[in-house]
């Protein structure tokens, strides 16, 4: 497991205790932004065992978000699966989500002047 699934992992485990301290949750659903890049497998493990030795029982789920954009110029939406990226390009995105805007432009104008619509972060749900 790198550092950038290890810090992710680590956060989702501090928020998930924060919250149970605070009240009864039964239900976790983590939503991962593709241009997130992760293993998810590695970071969902390791938030599994990790809630397991802390006693934390809660229903564990997750969702990947499809990376969704809107251009600026011409008001283009496109998925990043309509783009090509080397590898690089996406282990650059996958270290800084921002960099999108590097390697990345508008299939209809070309224009890397665009919004991140979905995609991008890491977010929970919880019940």
């Amino acid at each position: 497991m790198n550092m950038h699934e290890i810090a992710i992992a680590q956060g989702i485990i501090e928020a998930i205790k924060e919250k149970a301290f605070h009240e009864k949750i039964s239900e976790v659903k983590v939503l991962f932004g593709e241009l997130q890049n992760i293993d998810i497998n590695i970071v969902m493990n390791y938030v599994t065992m990790t809630l397991e030795s802390l006693n934390i029982k809660v229903k564990l789920s997750y969702e990947i978000r499809e990376a969704r954009f809107k251009c600026n110029k011409c008001g283009y939406e496109w998925s990043l699966s309509d783009v090509s990226l080397s590898e690089d390009e996406r282990e650059m995105i996958h270290f800084m989500p921002e960099a999108v805007h590097t390697v990345v432009s508008c299939p209809n104008c070309k224009s890397s002047d665009f919004e991140v619509l979905d995609g991008k972060n890491v977010m929970m749900l919880v019940r």
